[in-house]
């Protein structure tokens, strides 16, 4: 955790539906906004946060965003997802098996939210989406200091994609869990990552290195007809079709990274044509700020060149349209109150979030 970072929160329990009680996890989308918009009145009513609170309710994992009025820490709370649960728990496991893997996911986004490209809303990286970023790098450095994930459930990387523990939507098998701990608790036995000994500085820069060519080349279209993804199920790259989960019909992305446990799904698939070549300059940038280190005081120096706060960047495809919508979802449910001049000041100084104000 950093000063300046946000903490996930999810809903957990049960939830009346038709005079039963039923798990969260299994409410559908439009239940999941009505319990996120009864936490944000009753938010607002007991005033637990500190100014508006933002509201991302259609996209496809819907959140509400705000700061804790005790501590003033932000804030990001969702619904209740057993997928979600369990992407945490086996990201977790991998964090545990050497402390440079928490602490390279924490620069990497620490520098992202700086230079504005860990914002989905904004056609940018998601933390999930930099996150793979990350293991996967780990997973290809030499020697590796992370295993493929499929090694986890001890499974094969070139066996079937129905075989992945979230495949289509899946509910996830509880049984996958105790076997992926007991794989890790040998990889830790054995030392697996300390035959690499690279200091953190190092695999930062290494990280930009291998990525800031490929964020080019993305951003040329060099590698979309390729369908070239991440894929750190396998701990490499690999070229094939992107096959679209049921209900969906997307098989075009900017950029190409792999969800591990679902193949059909891509956690990058925010970022647009408009946002990519900024993307793909702040790597170039940053890549270029850490090829010169050659001191503990070059590092000291490069960092802060990292985390320099962006300017202000425009506001994305994806922002703009998620504020229409509450916007005018607002207007509906309050019958026809538009949003005070005051409330759209406050919003403008917050890029990428969207006023609940009182009328």
């Amino acid at each position: 955790y950093t000063p300046d970072g946000d903490i996930d929160l999810s809903v957990e329990g049960l939830a009346l539906k038709q005079g039963q009680l039923v798990p969260v996890y299994q409410l559908d989308s439009g239940d999941r906004v009505a319990i996120l918009r009864a936490v944000m009145k009753a938010l607002k009513a007991t005033r637990q946060n500190r100014g508006f609170v933002e509201t991302i309710l259609h996209a496809r994992v819907p959140i509400i965003k705000f700061i804790d009025a005790h501590t003033g820490v932000a804030c990001d709370m969702s619904v209740s997802s057993l997928g979600a649960t369990f992407k945490c728990q086996v990201l977790r496991m991998l964090c545990n098996l050497d402390t440079r893997v928490p602490a390279l996911v924490r620069m990497v986004k620490a520098w992202a939210g700086a230079r504005a490209v860990n914002d989905a809303t904004n056609g940018t990286f998601n933390s999930y989406a930099l996150t793979l970023l990350v293991v996967g790098h780990l997973q290809m450095v030499q020697p590796p200091i992370l295993p493929p994930i499929c090694q986890l459930f001890r499974l094969s990387p070139d066996g079937p994609q129905s075989e992945r523990p979230l495949q289509n939507k899946c509910q996830p098998d509880p049984t996958l869990l105790p076997v992926a701990d007991e794989v890790m608790r040998q990889l830790a036995l054995q030392q697996f990552s300390a035959a690499n000994t690279e200091p953190l500085p190092e695999l930062l820069a290494s990280f930009l290195a291998r990525f800031e060519p490929i964020m080019v080349a993305w951003d040329a279209g060099l590698l979309r007809s390729r369908r070239l993804r991440l894929d750190t199920w396998a701990g490499r790259w690999t070229d094939r079709e992107w096959v679209p989960a049921p209900g969906r019909t997307r098989t075009s992305y900017v950029v190409g990274i792999e969800d591990p446990f679902d193949s059909t799904d891509n956690p990058g698939r925010s970022v647009s044509l408009t946002t990519i070549p900024r993307i793909a300059r702040e790597f170039r940038r940053a890549s270029d700020a850490l090829k010169l280190l050659t001191s503990a005081a070059d590092a000291v120096a490069a960092w802060e060149a990292l985390t320099e706060t962006a300017e202000e960047v425009p506001e994305g495809p994806h922002t703009a349209r998620n504020r229409e919508r509450t916007l005018r979802a607002m207007a509906a449910a309050r019958g026809g109150y538009a949003p005070s001049p005051q409330d759209i000041a406050q919003w403008a100084r917050r890029p990428g979030g969207t006023p609940v104000g009182s009328p």
